[in-house]
């Protein structure tokens, strides 16, 4: 009975460890100490999400990093049709355990949301503000410092992503419109 008693002090609950796991395994604290992440994980907020409720929505402000410690979240974009003016939710991705989203909110002044994040399973997230952000780099800025470096990498490759992307479509449209030429 001691060795129970003496576990309960000295040993951080189950989901404590969860949360410290995920922290570690996040790309964003991937260069922090063991130090820095535990005290992280006293700076960052859990959240939970039913099924098919909103995490955020397209056009809202953004407030925050999430990591994804449970469950699925599906992005939407808004497709708004010129001419009904009626508009519609496009699935984008699916995304899972350990993955995070919603890193512009960290590195831009009044963000906006530029898609819809929904619940497709039971979601639990813990999410890092702007302001819990500035308060690391303030109570620790080498800390801050290798929480930004992660953040500026993250966002460089999902601009080459989206500058691959775009030269992509742009070659597509070509080629559409050499065959619509050649067929008129």
């Amino acid at each position: 009975m001691v060795n129970y008693l003496w576990d309960n002090i000295f040993n951080p609950d189950a989901k404590e460890k969860q949360h410290v796991k995920k922290l570690r395994d996040c790309f964003l604290f991937s260069s922090l100490t063991t130090k820095e992440i535990l005290f992280l994980k006293d700076i960052v907020h859990i959240r939970k999400f039913n099924i098919a409720e909103n995490i955020f929505k397209q056009g809202e402000m953004g407030v925050a990093l999430y990591i994804l410690a449970k469950g699925n979240v599906d992005i939407f974009v808004e497709d708004i049709d010129l001419i009904t003016k009626e508009s519609k939710e496009i699935f984008v991705t699916r995304l899972k355990q350990g993955d995070f989203f919603g890193e512009i909110a960290l590195a831009e002044k009044d963000n906006v949301r530029t898609a819809t994040a929904k619940a497709s399973t039971e979601v639990q997230l813990i999410g890092l503000s702007k302001p819990d952000l500035l308060e690391i780099t303030e109570r620790s800025p080498s800390m801050g410092v290798k929480i930004l470096l992660q953040l500026g990498e993250v966002l460089g490759k999902r601009l080459k992503q989206t500058g691959y992307k775009i030269e992509e479509l742009r070659k597509e449209m070509k080629t559409l419109s050499k065959h619509q030429k050649s067929e008129s």
